[in-house]
């Protein structure tokens, strides 16, 4: 198929069939890294954790395989994300905050929950979240600390690289100013 040969409307069409089918699979990848997660083919593979086979076994960089164990995780704890996930109600950067808010907070009732933070961006759910539990979108002081040591040390570069350190002074101002990302 040449995409250049297609109109707007059947482009448009044709890629959203392809997140619908994009979805499924992602579902279908959670599923599977339950099982091997359940049975720990991972570590009769010689890696110490999940996250680790993920990363030197199946090549996902880092985030993804957070996130991927994150929505693994949910779904396992809260079956109905599975169908928010897989209609796209609920991203994988929700799905793992929705995670990271259930360690913090397990009394809340999960569903409610669920369903309050579907159809939003991660700035409205970590906003929705924390609203529920104030401390949940603040950065730990320890964490502010150790970056602002590391922009000590970075700061240290020569007069050559203004740039860089002014840019890198922002960052911290941002990191200090914002919520947990």
């Amino acid at each position: 198929m040449n995409l250049k040969t297609l109109d707007g409307e059947a482009l448009i069409g044709f890629t959203k069939q392809l997140v619908r089918e994009e979805r499924f699979k992602t579902l279908q990848v959670i599923e599977h890294l339950q099982e091997i997660y359940d049975r720990g083919l991972h570590l009769e593979r010689g890696y110490r954790s999940l996250h680790e086979f993920l990363v030197g076994e199946l090549k996902y960089c880092d985030g993804t395989a957070h996130l991927r164990i994150a929505a693994m995780r949910l779904v396992r704890e809260l079956p109905e994300a599975r169908e928010s996930i897989s209609e796209g109600r609920l991203s994988m950067s929700n799905a793992a905050q929705l995670q990271n808010f259930f360690k913090m907070a397990p009394e809340q009732d999960k569903k409610e929950i669920l369903k309050s933070v579907e159809n939003t961006t991660k700035r409205e759910c970590e906003r929705r979240l924390s609203n529920v539990v104030p401390e949940f979108g603040k950065r730990d002081d320890d964490e502010l600390e150790a970056l602002l040591a590391e922009f000590r040390q970075l700061s240290q570069i020569s007069n050559d690289n203004e740039a860089i350190k002014q840019a890198l002074r922002l960052a911290i101002k941002k990191l200090k100013d914002s919520p947990k990302a």
